[in-house]
């Protein structure tokens, strides 16, 4: 399903087809969005039978798409549920809430990405894996997580072939070339980010399988439950040792 996914997303938006009326954004999107809801589901449903239930009672499941025509094409988010952002007396984000912020605070988001070509390099459509950070006291509950578990955090995080993105420059991370993924972190919490935003992005190509997929999912929502248990009203810091056997199992069986 994931490989004829791509292959249906690459045959409805060339590489050289940049603009589109929004009348054949939205008809292709109506065909593509059940097909990759579907995908989305069997992935949750993964996560339901491998990690403790409390993940989708803290969390609400959101099936989005963009309403312009654009390279994101659409996603699942999930982030916390509303109760959340009322005991913080916040706003419930967009869309459900029209007034709301962009900003979830924390969330991991599996997304549908059409291909494009840029500086003659095409860059093939994929499906973008996602842990996000965009606010201040996920922000810091998040450093706070990563300096208790670094080890663990560390151990999964470096089966993935990650990208790690800020919404600001910091020349110190920009600088570095690796592809290190904690060293990256470490890099960017030696900075003050106002906008208090990163996220940790794995890009699945059709050349991967579907085992891949599901592992940089379970994996980058394991990092979500734990850090969300730094963030919310009742803390639960040690949550990331219910997900540690479950990651180490799937990590060793891809070896």
């Amino acid at each position: 399903m994931f490989r004829d996914l791509l292959k249906e997303v690459d045959r409805r938006f060339p590489y050289g087809k940049l603009e589109i009326s929004d009348r054949d954004w939205t008809d292709m999107l109506s065909s593509l969005m059940p097909k990759f809801c579907e995908f989305a589901d069997l992935l949750i449903l993964e996560m339901e039978e491998t990690f403790p239930k409390r993940i989708l009672r803290e969390s609400k499941v959101e099936y989005l798409h963009l309403k312009e025509p654009s390279i994101p094409l659409c996603e699942v988010r999930i982030r916390p549920q509303n109760k959340y952002y009322e005991e913080k007396r916040e706003p419930i984000p967009r869309p459900e809430n029209a007034d709301g912020y962009d900003a979830t605070g924390i969330q991991t988001n599996i997304s549908l990405l059409r291909g494009f070509r840029a500086q003659n390099v095409i860059y093939p459509a994929a499906v973008s894996i996602a842990f996000q950070i965009w606010g201040h006291d996920e922000h810091k509950g998040f450093l706070y997580f990563f300096r208790n578990y670094r080890r663990l955090i560390e151990l999964f995080l470096k089966e993935l072939n990650s990208q790690f993105e800020t919404a600001c420059w910091f020349d110190n991370v920009e600088k570095y070339k690796g592809n290190d993924i904690i060293k990256k972190l470490d890099l960017y919490f030696l900075n003050d980010d106002e906008e208090s935003y990163f996220s940790i992005r794995s890009l699945c190509y059709s050349n991967a399988d579907s085992s891949r997929v599901l592992r940089a999912f379970l994996i980058l929502i394991a990092i979500y439950d734990s850090c969300l248990g730094y963030t919310k009203k009742r803390k639960d810091i040690d949550r990331i040792l219910s997900h540690q056997k479950k990651l180490k199992k799937l990590i060793s069986s891809a070896c």
